[in-house]
Protein backbone atom coordinates (compact mmCIF):
# COMPACT_ATOMS: atom_id res chain seq x y z
CA UNK A 1 0.00 0.00 0.00
CA UNK A 2 1.41 3.38 -1.00
CA UNK A 3 1.16 6.59 1.02
CA UNK A 4 -1.45 8.25 -0.95
CA UNK A 5 -3.79 4.56 -0.24
CA UNK A 6 -2.40 4.82 3.25
CA UNK A 7 -3.54 8.37 4.22
CA UNK A 8 -6.79 7.89 2.43
CA UNK A 9 -7.75 4.76 4.37
CA UNK A 10 -6.94 6.71 7.65
CA UNK A 11 -8.96 9.98 6.45
CA UNK A 12 -12.12 7.55 5.34
CA UNK A 13 -11.90 6.00 8.89
CA UNK A 14 -11.83 9.37 10.14
CA UNK A 15 -15.24 9.89 8.32
CA UNK A 16 -16.73 6.93 9.40
CA UNK A 17 -15.83 7.44 13.08
CA UNK A 18 -17.35 11.34 13.24
CA UNK A 19 -20.27 9.05 11.85
CA UNK A 20 -20.40 6.73 14.45
CA UNK A 21 -19.59 9.50 17.00
CA UNK A 22 -22.48 11.72 15.81
CA UNK A 23 -24.96 8.35 16.01
CA UNK A 24 -23.83 7.26 20.10
CA UNK A 25 -23.57 10.98 20.77
CA UNK A 26 -27.66 11.49 19.47
CA UNK A 27 -28.55 8.22 21.74
CA UNK A 28 -27.09 9.30 24.92
CA UNK A 29 -27.93 12.68 24.99
CA UNK A 30 -31.26 12.02 23.88
CA UNK A 31 -31.45 9.53 27.10
CA UNK A 32 -30.16 11.92 29.60
CA UNK A 33 -32.12 15.01 28.89
CA UNK A 34 -34.96 12.25 29.05
CA UNK A 35 -33.84 10.91 31.87
CA UNK A 36 -33.20 14.18 33.78
CA UNK A 37 -36.50 15.87 32.20
CA UNK A 38 -38.53 12.38 33.86
CA UNK A 39 -37.06 13.05 37.45
CA UNK A 40 -36.86 16.41 37.44
CA UNK A 41 -40.46 17.06 35.99
CA UNK A 42 -41.98 14.43 38.55
CA UNK A 43 -41.24 16.62 41.32
CA UNK A 44 -43.61 19.64 39.76
CA UNK A 45 -46.87 19.32 40.92
CA UNK A 46 -49.28 18.99 37.97
CA UNK A 47 -50.69 21.85 35.66
CA UNK A 48 -48.60 24.59 34.09
CA UNK A 49 -44.95 24.17 35.28
CA UNK A 50 -45.56 20.30 34.71
CA UNK A 51 -46.76 20.90 31.02
CA UNK A 52 -43.63 23.94 30.49
CA UNK A 53 -41.06 21.53 31.87
CA UNK A 54 -41.96 18.62 29.41
CA UNK A 55 -42.23 21.28 26.65
CA UNK A 56 -39.08 22.32 27.98
CA UNK A 57 -37.04 18.86 27.48
CA UNK A 58 -39.04 18.15 24.01
CA UNK A 59 -37.16 21.65 22.96
CA UNK A 60 -33.75 20.39 24.51
CA UNK A 61 -33.91 17.21 22.36
CA UNK A 62 -35.21 18.79 18.77
CA UNK A 63 -32.11 21.25 19.38
CA UNK A 64 -30.28 17.89 19.75
CA UNK A 65 -31.72 16.42 16.64
CA UNK A 66 -30.74 19.73 14.39
CA UNK A 67 -26.91 19.97 16.12
CA UNK A 68 -26.74 15.67 15.23
CA UNK A 69 -27.88 16.24 11.90
CA UNK A 70 -25.13 18.92 11.20
CA UNK A 71 -22.76 16.17 12.83
CA UNK A 72 -24.13 13.81 10.29
CA UNK A 73 -24.04 16.00 7.63
CA UNK A 74 -20.19 17.11 8.18
CA UNK A 75 -19.40 13.28 8.25
CA UNK A 76 -21.31 12.77 4.68
CA UNK A 77 -19.19 15.49 3.46
CA UNK A 78 -16.07 14.41 4.72
CA UNK A 79 -16.70 11.14 3.09
CA UNK A 80 -17.81 12.92 -0.57
CA UNK A 81 -14.89 15.15 -0.64
CA UNK A 82 -12.42 12.46 0.12
CA UNK A 83 -14.11 9.95 -1.90
CA UNK A 84 -15.01 7.20 0.30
Amino acid sequence: MNFFQEEKRITCAFCERMLENAKNYAVTAKTDISSFATTACAKLPKGRYLDHCYQLADKKIAELAKFVDQQVIEALWCAELNQC
